[in-house]
């Protein structure tokens, strides 16, 4: 029930001298609360068009500065914000820090894994522009984040027990580069001039493998590892659990993907991920550590179990004598056999939905997003109409448009 106003213009019939016109034809505004007129000037005038005097209790307050106990001002109306603007750094920052891998805290543990070496863990490094750190972050691995435009998002920045490749959460630990950057001065603190927008770690060796299926694990040292072992796959990282955004994945809309999700609920989310985004982009959920793995492995991904074998063990198990034949390759570690497309036969061919439902609008309102469409045929295939105008301007010879532009 809406309160009733403290201040309220006097009921009685009887009218007071107008400090405006003189006349007595004024009507104070009275104070509910002590039932007296709140200020001899505060009150209106009933002579509407001859003098028209009207002084509010707000009006009163604002002019004199002064408030009563119960009163509030009007609340400020928020500015709009202003639209955030995605950022990029220099690629010659990521080029600067692919060096000293000597003293880079993850590829020295990698270089002790079983059949691996200081030559092996470089390659991997390198091939996924992961750099070092120096200063505050001596030897911490960066993971940049390079998209298939070869343009540098940022790098995030985690330490590393070199002895045991597992992560350091105690006291600083985590960062950003960018975020380095905005506290030195060197990037613009405002988000409307310099916004972090993410993109899959691995995202750039699209540019260079148009054939490869697609793997995508949660973590960044999980893609490196399993690029190792399973090369026949290209493996990218989501970065977190609620990684798998829909910006982040159409990049790789067309190409299909394996998805590797951690031992435990990561399953159940990605598996609801994939049917959300079934209509955008073939995804399948890899089943592997949830059928095999045993409960108390809660929160182990693939490469935990990969590490476990020698390099040389899986590159050989393709040709192993009394293997089922695959001579277009295999993963050793999930038995799955692939075809001369270079990924497993069984793997879903989800069709496109059909035209003019809700599925194919938020699809083609991804691509807009992306950047995989214009504006031009966001339109053609939103509204059927518009589609018919265009297609029978676009059939229209150029100097005929020219002509018409003119007149």
């Amino acid at each position: 029930m809406k309160a009733e106003p403290r201040f309220s213009l006097d009921t009685n019939s009887k009218k007071h001298v107008c400090p405006a016109c003189k006349k007595r034809r004024f009507v104070p505004y009275l104070d509910k609360n002590t039932g007296q007129p709140l200020n001899p000037d505060v009150g209106k005038c009933d002579r509407a068009e001859s003098c028209s005097y009207h002084l509010t209790p707000r009006e009163y307050f604002q002019r004199t500065g002064t408030r009563p106990d119960s009163w509030q001002a009007p609340a400020a109306a928020m500015p709009k914000p202003k639209p955030e603007k995605p950022g990029r750094l220099p690629f010659s920052m990521v080029q600067k820090t692919l060096n000293r891998y000597d003293e880079n805290q993850l590829v020295k543990w990698m270089a002790a894994l079983p059949g691996w070496n200081a030559e092996t863990a470089e390659q991997a490094a390198r091939m996924y522009h992961v750099g070092t750190g120096s200063g505050s972050v001596n030897g911490w691995p960066i993971f940049w984040q390079i998209d298939n435009q070869q343009q540098a998002r940022s790098g995030k920045l985690i330490r590393y027990n070199e002895s045991t490749g597992k992560r350091i959460k105690e006291g600083y630990s985590y960062d950003w580069i960018h975020s380095k950057l905005k506290k030195a001065g060197r990037l613009p603190a405002d988000k409307s001039e310099w916004c972090l927008d993410q993109c899959l770690f691995g995202l750039h060796l699209i540019r260079d493998d148009i054939s490869k299926p697609v793997a995508i694990v949660e973590s960044e040292k999980t893609a490196l590892i399993a690029s190792v072992y399973v090369p026949s796959l290209l493996w990218m990282a989501a970065g977190a659990l609620e990684g798998l955004q829909t910006k982040k994945l159409m990049p790789l809309k067309g190409r299909d993907i394996l998805l590797f999700p951690d031992k435990g609920n990561a399953y159940q989310k990605w598996q609801e991920r994939a049917e959300q985004l079934r209509h955008m982009i073939r995804m399948k959920v890899s089943s592997l550590l949830e059928q095999k793995a045993p409960a108390e492995h809660d929160g182990y991904d693939i490469a935990d179990y990969l590490i476990q074998h020698s390099i040389s063990a899986a590159e050989a198990s393709n040709t192993k004598p009394g293997t089922v034949p695959a001579p277009h390759g295999m993963n050793p570690f999930t038995g799955e056999i692939f075809d001369e497309r270079g990924y497993p036969a069984d793997w879903d061919d989800i069709q496109p939905p059909e035209h003019g439902t809700a599925e194919a609008l938020d699809m083609v309102k991804a691509e807009l997003d992306a950047g995989a469409i214009d504006e031009t045929e966001f339109i053609k295939q939103t509204d059927p109409k518009a589609a018919r105008i265009i297609s029978l301007f676009d059939a229209v010879p150029e100097q005929s448009k020219s002509r018409a532009y003119m007149i």
